[in-house]
């Protein structure tokens, strides 16, 4: 992982603990959106959201190697999977392709992931 990516895993795992509402480090924003729920920028575009039980991601319409880069390092930390791209179709390992949707990732016990794209309002834990 990049120094980046640990930077913004760590600061993930502060918001969500209350220690801090936010951190900004170049071109990546972490900020508190509601208790023990983190939202993830990079460039300004919302690419993850991270709260008690997973985490929801999306590419925003860069399926760069940064954007890339960015979930798979919030999926190893707190859900399950990888994004990767074949013949220029992202594609995540646990269910397969992606588009520019919001998809959902459970904890790293594997739980299951919500197979297919999710659209509107998400779930929620609440806070513990």
């Amino acid at each position: 992982m990049k120094k980046i990516e640990d930077w913004m895993v760590a600061q993930v795992k502060l918001v969500r603990m209350g220690a801090i509402t936010g951190a900004n480090n170049g071109n990546t924003a972490v900020a508190l959106v509601r208790p023990n729920t983190a939202e993830v920028r990079l460039h300004g575009n919302h690419i993850a959201t991270v709260y008690g039980g997973g985490m929801r991601f999306t590419l925003a319409g860069w399926n760069t190697n940064t954007t890339r880069s960015r979930v798979n390092a919030l999926l190893n930390a707190f859900a399950r999977g990888h994004v990767t791209t074949c013949k220029g179709q992202a594609h995540y390992s646990v269910y397969g392709p992606i588009g520019n949707d919001w998809w959902i990732a459970t904890g790293p016990d594997g739980t299951g992931v919500l197979p297919g794209r999710w659209h509107g309002n998400f779930p929620l834990e609440e806070s513990k």
